[in-house]
C-alpha cells in the first residue's frame, strides 16, 4: 500500500517539472504541433519606421528592369518611383533615370530641351539625343531616331555618326536635306505632305491630291510648272516667244505654244518650230491665241485659218476649194480683197501682244 503511494507522488512530481518546462519555452516530453501554430506574427512597422525604405514596388508597364547599387533596389525605366523626401523606391541614376510624376524617365525627357536623353532598350540605358553640333556623334540607333534627322536615321557603329538608312525591304534610297532624312520621291510617288515631295524633287512640287481619310496624295508639279525626266525637275512652262526655258517640255507640254514649239539652244527662249518634219517647214507665232501654227501659202492644203494668216494673208481663211477635190486650201474669200502682205502696223501688233500676255501671266499666277 506504502509502494502505490509513493509511485503516485513520483509520477505527480514528474507531471508539474513537466508543465513548469513546457511554460518556459522548453522543449519537453508533452511538447506538440499544435504549439506552433498559436504563434502570433510579429505586427506591421511602426509610423516612420525606415528599415523598409528600399523594398521595390512592383515595375509599371515598360521595358526596364530593376537594377541594384551597393546593396540597395532601384527602379528602371518606365517603372513605378517615389519622388523626393518620399517613402519608397528611387530611380537608378546609374542609368541615366530620374523620377517624373512618379515614373522613371530618362532625365530632360522634353523635345524643347537643348540636350534631349532618349532610351535604349538594347542596352538598358539613357543616351543624348545626336545633335548636328557635335557632329552627329552617336552610340545606339535611338540617337539619330529621336535626332532631328527623324526615323529614317541609324546609328553607323564603325564611324559611330547618324545616317540615312532605309530598314524596309526593299530597301528605299533615303537623302540627307537640310539635317532631315527623306525617302527620295519621284513624280507620282505616294506622299503625305509636300516637304516630302520638296526635298527631293527640284523645282515647284506639291503634293496632290490629299485626302483627309487616307491623307495620302501623290507628288506632282506646281500649276504652271513642267516635270522633265531628264532634268528630274519641275519647270515653269513658256507662254511665249520670250519665255526663258533650259527644257522642250518648258514650251511644248502643257503651254499655249503647242507642239510647234521647242527650247531655242542658242537663246535660251521659247521657239515655234517644226517638231513633226526637224524644222523643215516653216512655223509662225499667231499673237491672237499665243501659239505656234504651220504657215500655209495660197493654194496650200490647210486645216486651220491661223495657218493661212501667218502664211497667205491675214483676211486669208483656211477654205473648200471645187478645183482641189474638196480640200481645204488657203485662199482669200470671195467678200475679201487679198492684196499686199496684210499685216497689221506694229503698233497694233505690240497692243495685242501685250494685252494677250497680261491675260495668260493672269492664268498662272
Amino acid at each position: 500500500m506504502n509502494y502505490i503511494l509513493v509511485v503516485s507522488c513520483i509520477v505527480g512530481a514528474l507531471f508539474l517539472i513537466q508543465v513548469v518546462r513546457g511554460e518556459d519555452g522548453d522543449d519537453g516530453f508533452f511538447d506538440s504541433e499544435e504549439k506552433d501554430a498559436s504563434v502570433v506574427a510579429p505586427g506591421p512597422l511602426p509610423v516612420g519606421d525606415v528599415r523598409g525604405s528600399q523594398i521595390a514596388i512592383p515595375a509599371a508597364s515598360g521595358d526596364g528592369t530593376s537594377g541594384s547599387s551597393h546593396g540597395s533596389n532601384y527602379a528602371g525605366f518606365n517603372q513605378k518611383c517615389s519622388m523626393d523626401g518620399e517613402r519608397g523606391v528611387g530611380c537608378n541614376t546609374n542609368l541615366g533615370l530620374t523620377c517624373d510624376m512618379r515614373v522613371c524617365k530618362c532625365k530632360n525627357s522634353t523635345l524643347e530641351s537643348d540636350l534631349y536623353f532618349v532610351y535604349s532598350p538594347l542596352v538598358g540605358k539613357c543616351f543624348p539625343v545626336a545633335r548636328a553640333s557635335e557632329g552627329w556623334s552617336c552610340e545606339v540607333d535611338p540617337q539619330c531616331q529621336f535626332s532631328k534627322q527623324g526615323n529614317f536615321s541609324r546609328c553607323n557603329f564603325i564611324t559611330h555618326r547618324c545616317e540615312c538608312q532605309d530598314t524596309s525591304s526593299p530597301p528605299r534610297e533615303v537623302v540627307l536635306v537640310g539635317d532631315i532624312c527623306y525617302v527620295k520621291k519621284e513624280i507620282q510617288s505616294k506622299c503625305t505632305s509636300d516637304i516630302e515631295c520638296q526635298a527631293t524633287i527640284k523645282g515647284r512640287v506639291v503634293c496632290l491630291g490629299l485626302k483627309q481619310v487616307t491623307n495620302v496624295g501623290v507628288c506632282e508639279c506646281a500649276g504652271g510648272y513642267s516635270y522633265d525626266p531628264l532634268l528630274k525637275e519641275c519647270l515653269e512652262i513658256g507662254i511665249n516667244e520670250e519665255s526663258g526655258c533650259k527644257s522642250d517640255r518648258q514650251c511644248n507640254d502643257k503651254s499655249a505654244l503647242g507642239l510647234l514649239s521647242r527650247c531655242n539652244p542658242n537663246t535660251g527662249k521659247c521657239q515655234c518650230w517644226d517638231t513633226e518634219n526637224h524644222g523643215n517647214k516653216p512655223v509662225g507665232f499667231y499673237r491672237f491665241t499665243q501659239k505656234c501654227y504651220f504657215k500655209k501659202s495660197e493654194n496650200e492644203t490647210c486645216e486651220l485659218r491661223e495657218e493661212c494668216f501667218l502664211g497667205f494673208h491675214r483676211k486669208s481663211d483656211c477654205l473648200v476649194h471645187p478645183a482641189y477635190n474638196d480640200e481645204k486650201v488657203c485662199q482669200c474669200p470671195s467678200t475679201e480683197t487679198c492684196s499686199g502682205n496684210g499685216n497689221f502696223p506694229l503698233s497694233i501688233i505690240f497692243i495685242l501682244a501685250t494685252a494677250t500676255f497680261v491675260i495668260k501671266s493672269s492664268v498662272f499666277y
